[in-house]
């Protein structure tokens, strides 16, 4: 069985979320001398938000895409070329 090519936007989010946790890994130490980690993972957790509706959005707009390109493949373009 060949491989099966990466979707763009899994590729996108799997960035993101591999930049989060280096973000989140680095911030950790400020946060720990504070204590204070209401806002630490209060961040994390929009950010997570964040990518999980940047994902479902580019889901519905590829199947949306994809409905209408299908429904365009069996009708005829009776638009005309311009002319030179």
């Amino acid at each position: 069985m060949p491989p099966q090519k990466l979707k763009k936007k899994n590729v996108m989010v799997a960035g993101l979320l591999i930049y989060l946790a280096v973000i989140a890994y680095l911030a950790y130490p400020r946060y720990a001398q504070k204590g204070d980690f209401t806002e630490y993972f209060l961040v994390i957790g929009v950010t997570l938000v964040a990518i999980v509706i940047l994902w479902f959005l580019q889901t519905f707009r590829d199947r949306y895409r994809n409905k209408m390109n299908n429904k365009n493949d069996g009708k005829n373009d009776n638009r005309k070329l311009p002319e030179e």
